[in-house]
């Protein structure tokens, strides 16, 4: 997006926009057009650009939140406007990208020393860049899901300096992986990685030893690790619509699950009645995995 028009320029980009040629009077104070009609509803927030939008946002933060969900910004405009975000981000503990145009998290997000809270949803990312996460040791919740273009989580985003991270959500979008280094992460509790293009989870996710939830459903997967047996928090696994054929052994000892969800794989025998009338997710897990059910 560009800069703000000129001042001269603003009462004639206001009459072009509601069709004015310059001889038809004053601009009508009513909306005429959808695009004005949606900025009536949301309390003019929406004229101008969303660079300038965004430098409202910024001019009128003056705590640990600073909220530019929803406002259209491209890659151009979060660069333009990062030298007035700069001197916030020392202090500031959430930051609200949700919903705009972004197709890049950059690196300059790691000035947030600070930060708790990164909603970067609902953008169509192609990539998080290196370093965009480092030193973020804050860090308890980060949303890049509903970016259905993501087709990576490299390491080199310094994921594994997220010391504090509990919840990640990115659900949707195209990642074939999740880093190794994410599993190590000590207060990692959810994980939220369904309608991806994962077909493997790896052994590293034995690591996450509070993981108490773990979704990742509509994915490619054909099998899971023996080492999910070593996630002892893990009270919710959900693996539905993807590609199993059986369960590991270990899912069955697992002493806190309480949900399976593993519908929708063709390759899993059904359920004998005896076990569905069981409802119980070990039982479920112990019959999937070929193991003896006592019932």
């Amino acid at each position: 997006m560009g800069d703000p028009a000129a001042p001269a320029d603003a009462a004639a980009a206001a009459g072009a926009a509601n069709g004015c040629t310059g001889r038809c009077g004053p601009a009508p104070s009513t909306p005429t057009t959808l695009q004005q009609y949606v900025s009536a509803l949301d309390g003019g927030a929406a004229a101008g650009t969303p660079l300038e939008a965004a430098r409202r946002a910024v001019a009128e933060c003056d705590g640990s939140t600073l909220d530019l969900s929803q406002l259209g910004l491209a890659d151009a405009d979060l660069a333009a406007l990062w030298p007035a975000v700069a001197p916030l981000a020392p202090r500031l503990t959430t930051l609200n990208l949700f919903l705009n145009e972004l197709t890049l998290l950059p690196a300059c997000v790691a000035d947030c020393s600070r930060l708790e809270r990164l909603l970067v949803g609902a953008n169509p990312l192609g990539a998080l860049a290196p370093g965009c996460l480092a030193g973020l040791t804050a860090l308890t919740f980060l949303d890049v899901g509903y970016s259905d273009t993501l087709p990576a989580f490299p390491a080199e985003t310094g994921i594994a300096s997220c010391t504090a991270l509990t919840v990640l959500r990115a659900g949707n979008g195209r990642l074939a992986a999740l880093p190794d280094d994410l599993w190590a992460l000590p207060a990692l509790t959810e994980v939220h990685a369904y309608g991806n293009c994962l077909t493997a989870l790896g052994d590293a996710v034995g690591s996450a030893a509070r993981l108490a939830v773990l979704n990742v459903g509509r994915n490619g997967l054909t099998a899971l690790p023996d080492r999910i047996g070593e996630c002892g928090a893990l009270e919710v696994l959900a693996a539905y619509e993807n590609a199993l054929t059986g369960l590991p052994r270990s899912v069955a000892a697992l002493p806190r699950l309480r949900v399976l969800n593993v519908d929708f794989n063709q390759g899993l025998p059904p359920p004998p009645p005896a076990v569905r009338r069981a409802a119980d997710a070990k039982v479920l897990a112990l019959f999937l995995s070929g193991g003896e059910v006592a019932v």
